[in-house]
């Protein structure tokens, strides 16, 4: 597969928070550990995107953004219960989801 398109600002970013040393380290999730982005990132996660068809699949980098979001929520429940909450909160108001029925 060919190299995805990758935004030039995503690279200058990734650049200028690797060149000033701002104390987060920055993690990647793409489907080559040779991709530019990985090149900038501490931590890498290689995921496949091949698909039955044309577009790449992103079965892969879903599943891992999902098991790093309930890692992190692991590390504060309490806070992360009230973030949640506080999101739906505002979907409700924005009607951005179907409201749910009570079962």
């Amino acid at each position: 597969m060919d190299d995805p398109a990758i935004l030039d600002e995503v690279l200058q970013v990734l650049g200028d928070v690797g060149q000033h040393n701002l104390g987060a380290p920055i993690v990647s999730i793409t489907d080559s550990a040779g991709s530019p982005v990985a090149v900038h990132a501490d931590h890498r996660i290689v995921v496949p995107t091949e698909g039955a068809g044309f577009f790449p699949s992103l079965t892969g980098a879903v599943a891992a953004v999902q098991a790093i979001a309930v890692e992190l929520a692991s590390l504060d429940p309490e806070r992360s219960n009230q973030n949640i909450a506080a999101s739906e909160r505002t979907w409700d108001q924005m009607r951005i989801m179907h409201p749910r029925t009570s079962s």
